[in-house]
């Protein structure tokens, strides 16, 4: 017998910045994840009818918020700000699923590159990223709080 399973894409507003900041604190590490008050700068502006700013999207699966993630537009360039996918939800194509539909939507507002940072030692998300087509620009070293290293990826669209 098969579970149906109901997947809900929805634009964060500003009164997400409590949810999003706690799914962000069991995905990263403290030093890596965000702070509530960086949270509420980034969704000062966020999702306004201008094509630049900030951009950002929750995933539900049957009705749960699962994960969302956050760019940053600028003219015909983007940056992915941050993915996060709560851990009981990954390795489902949920995550892969949510940068699909970022990229998408990008592509309608002209972005012709999307750039992120990713810690070298985070296998999943740069097996993600490469098989979606990200490429390694660079490595900067001690990126991450304990001197982790991060590549900087870019995928043409």
């Amino acid at each position: 017998m098969f579970k149906m399973i109901k997947i809900n894409l929805r634009k964060i507003i500003r009164d997400n910045a409590e949810e999003i900041h706690r799914i962000d604190s069991i995905c990263f590490p403290a030093g890596i994840a965000y702070s509530f008050t960086e949270f509420t700068y980034l969704l000062k502006h966020i999702n306004q009818a201008h094509t630049k700013g900030i951009k950002g999207f929750i995933i539900e699966v049957n009705s749960k918020t699962s994960g969302f993630i956050i760019a940053r537009q600028n003219k015909e360039r983007s940056e992915i700000i941050t993915i996060d996918i709560l851990p009981e939800f990954r390795e489902k194509g949920y995550g892969e699923k949510l940068l699909n539909f970022m990229e998408q939507f990008l592509i309608k507002n002209m972005v012709k590159y999307i750039f992120l940072e990713v810690a070298v030692n985070n296998e999943p998300a740069v097996n993600l990223y490469t098989k979606l087509g990200y490429k390694i620009l660079k490595k900067i070293d001690a990126y991450y709080p304990g001197n982790i290293p991060a590549f900087v990826m870019r995928k043409k669209i």
